[in-house]
């Protein structure tokens, strides 16, 4: 499966998302969204559906700044049958 445009609303961001940003990194992201937005296609919102739910497991940032931009919809790639410490990221787990 390649690059798919879904609704932000189908969405949730990682609750224990590691990765923080300022207010003037978040503007300035949203800045590079509205004048760059081949970029954005180029670095899709990686979602797990582990749970059932979509979970941004990478992106959650973009995300944010979709989200303020009032974009309907945004590229996604989706990685399935991810175990819980792939998609957390905790690389010691993994085999």
């Amino acid at each position: 499966m390649g690059i798919v445009y879904r609704n932000i609303d189908e969405l949730k961001k990682h609750e224990n998302n590691p990765r923080t940003i300022t207010s003037d990194q978040l503007e300035r992201l949203k800045e590079s969204i509205v004048k760059n937005p081949d970029y954005v296609e180029a670095r899709p919102i990686v979602v797990s559906n582990r749970t059932g739910d979509l979970v941004v497991i990478a992106g959650n940032q973009r995300l944010e700044a979709s989200m303020q931009l009032g974009l309907r919809e945004v590229p996604t790639y989706l990685l399935e049958n991810l175990t819980e410490e792939r998609e957390s990221g905790d690389y010691r787990d993994w085999e």
